[in-house]
């Protein structure tokens, strides 16, 4: 089977990736960009109304604002959450970016230079687990490529995968902390 680049581009999991990071340049411009009088449309806030006080994301936007412009200190000063929660759409940009350069690359057949030749370690365990710890779908025992399904890269595509998603929760658990209510 040939894999065109337009066949591996229309993977659920690129395509989400795409989509995910045009939103998050949206929403990371649209501060800037809205037209408003210092660049943010004022909205009052329910909690202030019903409360009297502020609540976690009095000042959210204002702050993204201020750290897309560049002032980090107003930003922290107008939210304390803001540049933690700035920082996880940056970095999940970056994230989108590189997972999806890791999936696309990965997506190919796998091929084994070393065909026809003895296995590492000269078949034992450990050669055998080296070979197979980053899910490279290279068997272990002969010099021949698995004709599972992990001989087309899904191995490797369901680390990439999962690697993935499990850094975006944590990173997500990380900076939306003082946010959670749950556990305040």
């Amino acid at each position: 089977m040939h894999i065109t680049i337009f066949s591996e581009a229309r993977s659920p999991y690129l395509v989400i990736n795409v989509l995910t990071g045009v939103a998050i340049i949206v929403f990371l411009l649209y501060p800037v960009l809205a037209g408003h009088p210092g660049g943010v449309a004022p909205v009052e806030c329910v909690h202030v109304t019903t409360h009297g006080g502020e609540c976690s994301t009095c000042g959210l936007t204002r702050s993204f604002a201020e750290m897309a412009r560049g002032n980090y200190t107003s930003a922290a000063m107008l939210n304390r959450n803001g540049p933690l929660i700035f920082g996880f759409f940056v970095i999940q940009l970056f994230m989108r970016a590189f997972f999806g350069y890791l999936y696309y690359r990965g997506s190919g057949p796998v091929t084994r230079p070393d065909a026809g030749k003895p296995a590492a370690g000269h078949g034992s365990i450990v050669g055998a687990n080296a070979r197979n710890v980053a899910g490279l779908g290279i068997p272990a025992d002969t010099g021949k490529p698995d004709p599972g399904p992990e001989n087309t890269g899904g191995g490797r595509l369901r680390a990439i995968i999962m690697t993935d998603a499990f850094l975006s929760l944590a990173l997500f658990v990380f900076c939306f902390r003082y946010l959670i209510v749950f556990w305040q």
